[in-house]
């Protein structure tokens, strides 16, 4: 995987990739999904999410967070936004 850039500004998603069925994965990768590197990485994840879809159209994307640790709180967050997140 490599970067892919999406915006004017040059912001980079740290990876992304597409399933076979067709869906683009939008990933952001941070230690842990707790405090506020959590909500960075929401917030991070959610703004990449929209300037893909605009650049992309028409295309299907998933959102979601890698981390090695989280809080529960946050991960009912990201479910209820759609956001998985796989901690490794």
């Amino acid at each position: 995987m490599k970067n892919v850039t999406v915006g004017a500004l040059d912001k980079k998603i740290d990876a992304v990739c597409r399933d076979k069925y067709n869906n683009y994965w939008l990933f952001e990768v941070k230690p842990t999904l707790k405090g506020g590197e959590g909500f960075c990485a929401i917030g991070q994840i959610l703004a990449y999410n929209h300037l893909f879809e605009k650049e992309k159209t028409p295309c299907h994307t998933k959102m979601a967070i890698i981390c090695k640790a989280s809080e529960s709180e946050l991960e009912d967050a990201c479910k209820k936004l759609d956001i998985d997140v796989f901690r490794v």
